[in-house]
């Protein structure tokens, strides 16, 4: 049965009632600690609507981007998209407006706290299936296009969104919960209602899916250093494949790039969710742990920028569309150069 209710069993202050935690007079109280909280979150909002939406404009518009590996990057941009417009926007609500609008709203704070858990889940799921994906073209190359297809990396995606609706399912059964959460001032699911589903969610949904991604990219790195020799060995192909396995692995930096900056901000909250049970910490652990954590999905589109030349064109190419003007832009590596030539839309 879902619970509803946000209680909890936080006390911050022994001079204020519980009702006032969050509102203009308590973020007034409380300068010091929850205004970062709040510019972080919102800065988080616009710059993760932005980058994303950059994302999924730019796979659609930019041929070059038509693949199965930025169909997962396409996914992923989706389940960043939501955390940045559901839930960083509604972070930025429950430190405005407190504890009592989510009260007066039960099913708002159930939802919002769903939300966040399933496209976090859904968004490090896509990780996941991004290093694989790296990981057969570059070591089993042979195999590649039989398993990932157009059509299964589809269902890919659609499992993750699957496997994220299945970690968040137990808090609609009772085992955890949604609510107000008194310290970061915003509905998440319930830290303090299970102590085996506060180690459950941390350890499968953070922990060992990163400890999976990491021994992915390590075997990539490992392999791609050995092969490396013998593709430049080769006289009459070796040009061919070293270029070919040199973009091969600049895309595996990139998506290795995005899963360190996942593990770099989300490992620090979920060690945070494992050692605070008995919810001692002062509350600063907990804001901007999950802050820097739900950050990561305003940074990812920057990423694509620096280590894909591909993104480039393509975030050129959908400005280009906004504006009602169509380029094409394509960069030579070699070179280093930038060749465009415009048509105008009709």
């Amino acid at each position: 049965m879902v619970n509803f209710s946000n209680d909890a069993s936080v006390n911050l202050s022994t001079k204020q009632p519980i009702e006032e935690y969050g509102g203009l007079a308590f973020l007034l109280d409380n300068l010091q600690d929850y205004l970062p909280y709040s510019i972080l979150s919102a800065c988080g909002t616009a710059i993760g609507i932005i980058g994303n939406l950059l994302i999924i404009g730019a796979v659609l518009s930019t041929k070059e981007l038509h693949s199965s590996t930025n169909m997962l990057v396409f996914n992923l941009a989706l389940a960043d998209l939501t955390i940045s417009t559901m839930v960083d926007s509604f972070t930025v609500v429950g430190v405005l407006q407190g504890k009592s609008y989510f009260d007066q709203r039960p099913i708002l704070c159930h939802f919002v706290a769903g939300i966040c858990l399933v496209a976090c889940e859904t968004s490090l799921m896509n990780i996941g299936f991004l290093a694989i994906n790296r990981y057969v073209h570059i070591c089993h190359h042979s195999v590649y296009n039989k398993i990932f297809t157009i059509k299964k990396t589809l269902i890919y995606c659609c499992i993750t969104w699957m496997i994220g609706i299945s970690i968040d399912f137990p808090n609609l059964l009772g085992w955890g919960g949604h609510y107000y959460d008194l310290k970061t001032l915003n509905c998440v699911w319930n830290r303090l209602a299970s102590f085996s589903y506060s180690l459950f969610f941390p350890l499968s949904s953070i922990v060992v899916p990163c400890i999976l991604i990491a021994i992915c990219y390590l075997r990539i790195f490992i392999y791609s250093s050995k092969i490396k020799s013998k593709v430049l060995a080769s006289e009459s192909s070796g040009k061919r494949k070293s270029s070919d396995l040199r973009k091969s692995l600049r895309i595996a930096k990139g998506l290795f790039a995005s899963f360190t900056l996942f593990a770099a901000c989300w490992m620090p909250y979920g060690l945070v969710v494992m050692t605070d049970y008995q919810d001692r910490y002062y509350r600063t652990a907990h804001m901007y742990t999950m802050s820097i954590a739900h950050l990561n999905s305003s940074l990812n589109p920057i990423l694509y920028a620096v280590f894909n030349p591909a993104f480039q064109k393509g975030y050129v190419n959908f400005f280009r569309l906004l504006t009602f003007k169509r380029r094409e832009v394509s960069i030579t590596s070699k070179t280093h150069t930038m060749n465009v030539s415009v048509t105008n839309l009709k």
